[in-house]
């Protein structure tokens, strides 16, 4: 996370998703990280920090970077982007958010406990490396993000789903009907074409014959979370 580190020189270069508006939360007074305003800025989209609400809003103890995600102001301005098409605009927030401390229903003496504690854990000192690590995909250089195309969206009763997988570093996919993550599958690096297993989901239960939303998802090598990569509607016949 270093000022100039190979990721974050990667990571600025890759474009912002189009079709989103985009608002970046900041404070002024934030000293992890710095220097603000500059950081908060967007290549597309709107910076904005809780001072153009409230001049000279800080919290106490410099903990402003992490109280801010507990912040009236941040809160309002959070959901002022989501209430109305394009980005949160601070004339838009009520002069009165000014007097709040946190959003309605934060613990703010829990807050207060909390808040040392995570500066702490911070600045612990940890493992030490000589020299930044190289780039993984999908931000290292020749890299393709991950894909997956559903080959066909009608399908016999009791044949698997065809998909079409971009995996750069490999891993499992698994497809979701409904609600329900179906038994996932280990994909290889590359492009791959696998068959998905299909099982009962809450509101459509093939093999029967049904129509269910459909999601391929995936999980590289080494990470622990899923991604979705494609949405369809399934067909059963």
């Amino acid at each position: 996370m270093a000022t100039g580190s190979r990721f974050l020189e990667a990571l600025l270069r890759r474009p912002i998703p189009s079709g989103p508006s985009y608002t970046a939360v900041g404070t002024l007074r934030d000293t992890v990280v710095t220097p603000q305003p500059e950081v908060n800025r967007l290549a597309a989209g709107r910076a904005v920090q809780i001072q153009d609400v409230c001049p000279g809003r800080a919290f106490a103890g410099g903990l402003d970077h992490i109280y801010l995600a507990a912040d009236a102001v941040g809160f309002a301005l959070a959901v002022d982007a989501l209430d109305h098409p394009g980005a949160a605009d601070p004339a838009r927030i009520d002069p009165a958010t000014c007097l709040l401390q946190v959003l309605p229903g934060a613990d703010l003496a829990a807050l207060g406990r909390l808040g040392p504690g995570l500066v702490q854990a911070a600045g612990a000192a940890g493992p030490t490396v000589a020299a930044e690590p190289p780039l993984r995909c999908p931000l290292a250089d020749g890299c393709d993000r991950p894909s997956a195309a559903v080959l066909r969206t009608s399908v016999r009763r009791g044949a698997g789903v065809p998909v079409r997988v971009s995996a750069p570093e490999g891993g499992r996919v698994r497809l979701r009907l409904g609600d329900r993550a179906l038994r996932s599958v280990v994909v290889g690096v590359g492009t791959t074409r696998v068959r998905l297993p299909l099982t009962a989901c809450r509101r459509c239960r093939p093999p029967e014959p049904g129509t269910c939303r459909a999601t391929v998802e995936l999980r590289p090598r080494g990470a622990r979370a899923f991604t979705a990569l494609v949405r369809s509607r399934l067909r059963v016949r």
